[in-house]
Order: structure tokens, then C-alpha cells, then sequence
């Protein structure tokens, strides 16, 4: 169905009215960003204090496109994002944390582009760094092109600020959504952008439509080594799996040649469950591998 389904998970173990406050600027943001456009605001609530659970629920109870999901306890923040996909009813799917805020204009403009490129599975944006007073500390543009995004994964790291995205529902699902592996518990992002622009072509634009908070206490700030060391794996798995500049921009060319551009990430999903499901090798069933393979002598490695 068409239209953008908004996945808020929300975990708030104190009776903090901040809080609440922090996320009705997140839903005005929202709200402010989809008059064009049908969407819904999935509120998973991920075992928060029961006085915040008890005032979301009464404040919104009225407004139909806020579907609030209550899981009773903590389970963690991959869980409520895979609740909220899962539980997703439009095409496209897009994430904000509570205490972060939208600009105006970043949803136009992101579906506008994915419009105009048949090819861009997801897409990010830029984002200012603002302190607990709202002071902008720093400002950060987006990446760029599918290239420049691929590149950033390869070699620094995570390529989106996580609440600029915005991407189709169908590649959420096919990839699994967030991994539950442990070891990337912290920087569960990183790890699915990380397989996402393996085998999709991304985008992020340049223009700053995202106030994201620095929080003392947030979940980069408290589990900083345990994000860390994930982080660290993920960069070493793609520097094994992730090819050079020259194979990915002869590749591109490759599958459009071959597919019209309507039909390009219909190729690439096939592309993704053969290797997933390690479907026999030859040049139809395996065209990545065989294709980085006869463009360099470096082997794009096969799943185990």
C-alpha cells in the first residue's frame, strides 16, 4: 500500500514529563512532514515506565494514525524495530527516535528522489548534533551518491544518521531486518546497512533535515565499548566482502545494461537470495561473484 510507515520505538524507565515532551516534538515533526502523503506512526513501546505509557495513551488515543504498540517489557531496541516493520502497512518504511526532531521539507524531498531514481532502495539525509539545550553543536551533510554512500560504508563507517532514513518496506523484510546477533546489539544500523548496500543502491542527500540529540545518556553514549568492538567486526567484514571502486561503478553499468531501470531492484533482490540461499554457482544464478571476478583478480567472498 502506498504511503510511509514511521517506526518509533520508545523506552523510558522513568516517570520524566521530559520525555513526553521530547515525543511530541517527534510526532509534530512527523506530522508536520506528511500532509501530502498517507502515513501512520507506529509507537512501539518497549517496557517504558507505566506512568509515560498511561499519558502516550491518553494524549493520542484520538489521532488515527498513531498505532501504539505496547510490548509490556523490555526486550530491546532490535526487537521494537522489528515489531514496528513487521507491523509496518505502507511501502515505505522510515525511523525516528522520540528525542529527535524532523526539519521541514525532508520527507518531500526524499520521496520526490526515490520517485525520480527507480534504482534507490533507501535514502538518508544530513543532520545537525544538538545538545540537551537545543544548541547545535555541530552539522553534518549527507553522503551523496550510491557510490559515495558504498565507499563511506567500506572504509569509515555507518553511512546514515539512523533517524534520516527512509526506505522500502519490501528490502526491511527480504534482508531480515535488524540482526539479533549480540554482537552488534549497539550498532544494529550499521550492521543492516551494511548488507543492504552490498546488493542496493543507496542515496543520501546533502541538505540537513534532521536534529539529532547527543544524549548523556543515550545508547551510544552508555555502551560506547560494546559499540565500539561490533563496529570494529562490521568494518572488518566488509573490507573482506565489499569490492573497489572500479568493480562497483563496472557492475552498475553491467546490471543496467542488462535491466531496464523499473526492473533493476527486482534484479538485485534475486541477486540477494541467491547468494542467501546459496543457490548452485554459474554465471545467471551467481552474476556478482563472476562478474567481480573477471573485473579482479580480489574474490568477492560467499557466504559460509
Amino acid at each position: 500500500m502506498k504511503g510511509l510507515s514511521i517506526v518509533l520505538p520508545l523506552f523510558c524507565n522513568k516517570p520524566a514529563l521530559s520525555s513526553f515532551h521530547m515525543l511530541q516534538n517527534a510526532i509534530d515533526s512527523i506530522e508536520s512532514n506528511c500532509v501530502k502523503i498517507k502515513y501512520e506512526i507506529l509507537i512501539v513501546d518497549d517496557g517504558s515506565h507505566s506512568f509515560i505509557s498511561r499519558i502516550i495513551e491518553n494524549h493520542y488515543s484520538n489521532n488515527k494514525n498513531i498505532k501504539f504498540i505496547k510490548l509490556g517489557i523490555n526486550t530491546g531496541l532490535v526487537n521494537a524495530l522489528n515489531v514496528g516493520i513487521n507491523n509496518a502497512r505502507y511501502d515505505l518504511i522510515a525511523r525516528l527516535d522520540y528525542d529527535d526532531v524532523w526539519l521541514e521539507g525532508k520527507i518531500e524531498e526524499q520521496i520526490n528522489y526515490l520517485n525520480d531514481n527507480p534504482t534507490i532502495t533507501i535514502i538518508g539525509t544530513g543532520m545537525n548534533v544538538v545538545n540537551q539545550y537545543g544548541t547545535i553543536t555541530s552539522r553534518h551533510g549527507g553522503r551523496g551518491d550510491e557510490l559515495a554512500c558504498y565507499r563511506y560504508t567500506r572504509e569509515m563507517g555507518c553511512p546514515f544518521p539512523h533517524s534520516s532514513i527512509l526506505g522500502y518496506r519490501e528490502i526491511f523484510k527480504l534482508l531480515g531486518g535488524y540482526s539479533n546477533n549480540p554482537v552488534f546489539m549497539h550498532c544494529e544500523d550499521f550492521e543492516l546497512w551494511s548488507r543492504w548496500l552490498r546488493f542496493f543502491y543507496s542515496h543520501s542527500l546533502h541538505s540537513i533535515y534532521l536534529n539529532y540529540l547527543a544524549n548523556e545518556s543515550g545508547i551510544s553514549a552508555t555502551n560506547s565499548k560494546s559499540q565500539n568492538n561490533g563496529t570494529k567486526l562490521i568494518a572488518l567484514l566488509n573490507s573482506k566482502y565489499y569490492v573497489d571502486d572500479d568493480i562497483f561503478l563496472a557492475y552498475k553499468e553491467h546490471i543496467l545494461n542488462k535491466n531496464s531501470l523499473k526492473n533493476v531492484i527486482n534484479y538485485q533482490k534475486e541477486q540477494y537470495k541467491n547468494w542467501s540461499t546459496k543457490i548452485s554457482i554459474s554465471t545467471n544464478t551467481q552474476d556478482y561473484y563472476y562478474f567481480a571476478k573477471i573485473y579482479s583478480d580480489r574474490t568477492v567472498v560467499r557466504k559460509n
